[in-house]
């Protein structure tokens, strides 16, 4: 990684950084992150980067960061910028501990930046490769699916080699130990695939919800109560035949309370 490209001022002036991500966002037009109108604003001078939307229907004040992973937040821009920088320019990846050292925030910050930046990564290589089915929303928007290729690879090698026998002995599975796997097992697959849907909890957490029946604060919380839910409802129902009703309860039970319903 050169250190002349770290030198830019985007990475170190909040204001260039703005004025980089306006240019770079907004390159055909001013846009509302709200309600989508485009060169209709007005510019707020008492307030740096903020404008004000001329739309009747909106009226909101906005700011390049609306709609993007830097929303919502208190860590300068130009920390995320750089932050960005680092995660996708270093080969062999980097460590939150790492991040917040050379950034110069807490622990916890530099955390929850690489979290974000790598869901929104997750999140744009998913839409590019997803494919659309014949079924359609309340609003006429196409399902769509994602199974990348090495996804794929990693599930053919799990379903061949970990059949409940991979790193296994004959002693690994007695009636005590047995029974601690399994439990771990619960907690841990529902934990693991929130994840990789983007969920921000811990292992500590999952267990409290699933085995003490601790209700969930947060909707990352409720992720993981909802795949151990879906995971009960299928295994109750493994002899079942597959019909669209079946499908239907469990995508009501996956999504409930973490998205809006309609």
């Amino acid at each position: 990684m050169s250190k002349s490209l770290l030198e830019n001022k985007i990475f170190h002036d909040a204001t260039k950084a703005r004025a980089w991500l306006e240019a770079l966002l907004w390159a055909d037009g001013r846009v509302c992150g709200y309600c989508g109108t485009v060169d209709d604003s007005t510019e707020l001078p008492a307030r740096p980067g903020f404008y004000q939307c001329n739309s009747k229907e909106c009226r909101k004040q906005f700011t390049v960061m609306v709609g993007t992973v830097f929303e919502r937040s208190h860590i300068p821009l130009n920390k995320w910028l750089c932050a960005a920088f680092l995660l996708s320019a270093s080969k062999k990846g980097i460590s939150a501990h790492q991040m917040h050292r050379m950034l110069g925030i807490t622990y916890k910050s530099a955390w929850f930046m690489m979290h974000r930046l790598r869901e929104a990564t997750t999140r744009l290589s998913r839409h590019g490769a997803s494919q659309q089915i014949g079924l359609v929303d309340s609003d006429g928007n196409y399902f769509s699916f994602c199974d990348p290729a090495p996804l794929k690879a990693t599930l053919r090698e799990l379903d061949m080699n970990a059949g409940g026998a991979l790193g296994a002995d004959d002693t690994a599975l007695s009636t005590g130990e047995g029974k601690t796997y399994l439990a771990r097992s619960l907690a841990e697959e529902p934990f693991a695939s929130s994840f990789i849907e983007g969920a921000a909890t811990t292992r500590q957490i999952a267990k409290k919800l699933i085995f003490e029946g601790r209700r969930p604060r947060t909707k990352d919380e409720r992720m993981v109560l909802n795949n151990y839910r879906a995971m009960q409802f299928i295994k109750a129902r493994k002899d079942d035949p597959l019909t669209i009703p079946m499908l239907l309860e469990l995508h009501k039970i996956v999504t409930e309370e973490t998205m809006d319903n309609r």
